[in-house]
């Protein structure tokens, strides 16, 4: 890894690790998602985003290691978490045990998350092609979408299950 792109992974790491300490806080102090299971869901999906970015940072300090095996490894991570969180929201859907108001809200998570997906394939294609500059954009987005999607999470008030 160069220099610049190591100082690049060094400062994201550092930034990713800062703002997964905040969200615990935030995500302690923070209201009614603790008692709502799409508000758990949510709370998973939006760690998830800090950790992808954590990891893909952190793997290539290893040595020997490239950076394209953590965009890889990670990006394969958030793929698992957003399609279970996806598939979390059809079941709930399917055996209607919720109620019209929170169908609105889960079907909003389900589409936000879906694009989680596409970016987190986008980290997966970007390790595989050596795109590190791709890769780096990627991570950045993480990051402020992560941040937004706590501060909506602590702020909102979830339907009644």
């Amino acid at each position: 890894m160069t220099g610049e792109w190591a100082d690049f992974n060094t400062t994201v790491a550092t930034i990713a690790a800062a703002l997964l300490g905040l969200n615990f806080v935030a995500l302690q102090i923070g209201g009614a998602w603790k008692t709502k299971d799409l508000g758990r869901a949510a709370a998973v999906t939006t760690l998830t985003e800090f950790l992808v970015v954590l990891m893909t940072t952190l793997i290539p300090i290893l040595p020997t290691v490239s950076w394209r095996i953590g965009s890889v490894i990670s990006g394969a991570f958030g793929l698992i978490e957003a399609f279970s969180a996806i598939g979390w929201v059809v079941f709930k859907w399917i055996k209607g045990k919720a109620k019209r108001d929170l169908y609105r809200w889960a079907i909003r998570d389900a589409w936000l998350t879906s694009i989680s997906v596409a970016v987190y394939a986008s980290l997966v294609v970007a390790g595989a092609l050596n795109a590190h500059l791709a890769a780096g954009a990627i991570l950045l987005w993480l990051l402020f979408s992560g941040t937004l999607e706590v501060i909506n999470i602590v702020l909102s008030d979830l339907p009644r299950e």
